[in-house]
């Protein structure tokens, strides 16, 4: 306030200055004017000496610049940090709870997501809303399901275990086996779904309460049999037709095509590149021959067929069954006359089927030889054939002479496993024969099957110097696996 303003106001305070008169003198007006002046050309002069060094005033006006820069960065980089956070815990959250993408060529349906409600009471299935619900069914997570059902182009490890195993006749069968995790929701699938689904009476293949046994009891003593095949059966019902039978049943296209791909397997190749195998696959998807679920889809999506090829056998007056591929018709030796009509019926409905007959596995049988259906004789009773139980028999006794060693039945490479399997056959078929061959056959892998050896050390034990394994009390009474 300047010296004259400090006179001023201690003048004021101590009395000597009226504070409170209505107008101020000249001189009050004349000291604040002069101080406020005095304070304006401090100002002026300190920024025409702050601007006197041009480059000194850039330099620090870009250091302010750069350092409100780089504050307004760091904020916005926290902004946009925070933002992809809450766009991934959403993102997490949206993805444990649904599934909008699965591959390219299969995603078009998975934003339709409304139940047919009546058609899902009127099959008995449960009533699944969303894919939540469809993995609570099915025991596993949304996670999971994304997982097993996407549809990749090109990757490294398959869901499937590819092998072949030699078939009863000739060639090689192409068997793909589902890995445990895919196994795992394919089993519950055929369980919690399709294991409550009807199948028609003449399916006989992989149906609770049905064998090869019951497929041949109606041709049991029929004068004439035929056999037909259907040509790469599995393969034959593709991503489309096993999709459109989880909508036929009532779900939804989004649940629909999920399940459908986790059904089928893509067909592709396995490729290597710079020393890595890659699988190549195309967009198509068919069944594979191994899943659990296969077998089901196949006698579901069926049933219209079996139908109409029931329908062409009673107009002839023939019985008909199917296990699996193999169709089977008999009837009296009149049907010779009418066996071109039944051909070409057949060939019809099988074809609008979506399948085609083999054109080398037609066989009829009549009196005078021996009449097979799946295996079993049916000329007079349910047997198995004289010739293979010699056989079966001869070896038996081979083995029991001389050992295992040399020997071999059927095409598989562990013999035990082959006669006891072929010993639960002719059991299935005539009981009172199989009983014996399935004594016969345990009391030989009991003398020839080699066995598992004890299992004498610890986890983590200390080694043993002396190299003598240790015995315990019991040992011998304890399964193998349990010696630890």
């Amino acid at each position: 306030m300047g010296r004259e303003g400090f006179v001023l106001s201690e003048m004021q305070r101590l009395g000597f200055w009226p504070k409170d008169s209505d107008k101020p003198s000249v001189a009050e007006q004349v000291v604040k004017r002069r101080h406020q002046l005095s304070q304006e050309i401090r100002d002026l002069a300190k920024k025409q000496k702050r601007f006197e060094n041009k480059e000194a005033v850039l330099k620090a006006y870009r250091k302010e610049r750069l350092r409100k820069s780089r504050e307004l960065q760091k904020l916005n980089k926290a902004k946009r940090a925070d933002a992809r956070l809450a766009k991934k815990l959403e993102w997490k959250k949206k993805q444990a709870k649904d599934i909008i993408y699965l591959g390219e060529g299969v995603s078009g349906n998975l934003h339709k997501k409304e139940n047919n409600l009546e058609l899902l009471a009127k099959n008995h299935l449960p009533i699944t809303q969303d894919v939540v619900g469809l993995a609570t069914t099915l025991s596993t997570t949304v996670n999971e399901l994304r997982f097993l059902s996407f549809q990749r182009s090109v990757y490294k490890k398959s869901h499937y275990m590819h092998y072949t195993i030699p078939k009863k006749a000739a060639g090689l069968r192409k068997i793909s086996a589902p890995m445990p995790r895919l196994k795992k929701v394919q089993r519950a699938i055929l369980d919690e779904l399709l294991i409550k689904l009807e199948n028609s009476n003449e399916a006989h293949g992989f149906i609770t309460k049905r064998s090869i046994v019951t497929n041949a009891n109606p041709h049991v003593g029929a004068e004439v049999v035929i056999n037909m095949d259907l040509k790469d059966f599995f393969p034959s019902i593709n991503h489309n037709r096993v999709y459109g039978l989880f909508k036929y049943l009532g779900y939804s296209d989004q649940i629909s095509t999920i399940l459908a791909l986790i059904c089928t397997q893509p067909s592709g190749e396995k490729v290597k590149l710079h020393g890595e195998e890659f699988y190549i696959n195309s967009t198509s998807r068919v069944l594979p021959q191994g899943a659990p679920t296969s077998p089901a889809i196949t006698n579901i999506i069926c049933r219209k067929m079996d139908a109409r090829l029931l329908g062409i056998a009673k107009s002839l007056g023939l019985k008909y069954t199917r296990y699996a591929d193999d169709l089977t018709f008999s009837g009296p030796a009149s049907v010779r006359r009418d066996l071109n009509k039944l051909f070409w019926r057949v060939k019809g409905v099988v074809k609008s089927e979506g399948f085609a007959l083999h054109p080398k596995k037609t066989k009829i049988m009549s009196n005078g030889n021996r009449k097979e259906v799946t295996g079993v004789v049916v000329n007079e009773k349910p047997a198995v054939s004289r010739k293979k139980l010699k056989a079966f028999r001869a070896l038996l006794y081979q083995i029991e002479k001389d050992g295992p060693k040399g020997k071999h039945w059927g095409s598989g490479p562990d013999l035990m496993e082959s006669i006891l399997g072929y010993a639960r056959f002719i059991y299935m078929v005539d009981p009172a024969k199989g009983k014996k061959f399935l004594a016969q056959v345990k009391a030989i892998r009991s003398k020839y099957k080699p066995k598992k050896a004890k299992l004498f050390f610890k986890p983590n034990a200390a080694p043993n110097p002396t190299g003598i394994p240790p015995k315990d009390k019991g040992d011998d009474d304890k399964p193998w696996w349990k010696i630890w």
